[in-house]
């Protein structure tokens, strides 16, 4: 989430993550998107959980963005005319991700990339 009206350009964390030892599981691991925004002191970057890439859009105000390039952002999930990723791409990088956490969480390990889907994160 972006603090202006435009699309997300990475920002400084606004406040600490405090009272995530209930959800953290047997490892204590968090995994971290790799957004400036998310970094924790001892948190795991996980690049899968990096932002939804928005290309030339990046940083720029949603007013200076061309209309029709907005309207097709919002009504077509396969729309990547700012350069950047589509809708149906962010989806396939994060079912990627899901499902080696689930794959990996069968076999029991500790966390997504070695085992448990226990596991937390800070994704923008």
């Amino acid at each position: 989430m972006t603090r202006t009206g435009a699309a997300p350009d990475d920002e400084p964390p606004v406040t600490p993550l405090t009272g995530l030892r209930p959800w953290l599981g047997r490892t204590g691991r968090v995994l971290t998107s790799p957004a400036r925004r998310c970094m924790r002191p001892g948190g795991d970057v996980e690049a899968g959980l990096r932002s939804w890439d928005l290309g030339a859009w990046t940083g720029r105000a949603l007013a200076e963005l061309d209309r029709d390039d907005l309207l097709a952002w919002r009504t077509d999930p396969t729309f990547d005319g700012h350069g950047g990723e589509s809708l149906v791409a962010v989806h396939a990088r994060v079912a990627g991700l899901l499902e080696l956490a689930r794959r990996r969480g069968a076999r029991g390990r500790g966390d997504p990339r070695r085992g448990s889907s226990r596991q937390r994160s800070c994704a923008p």
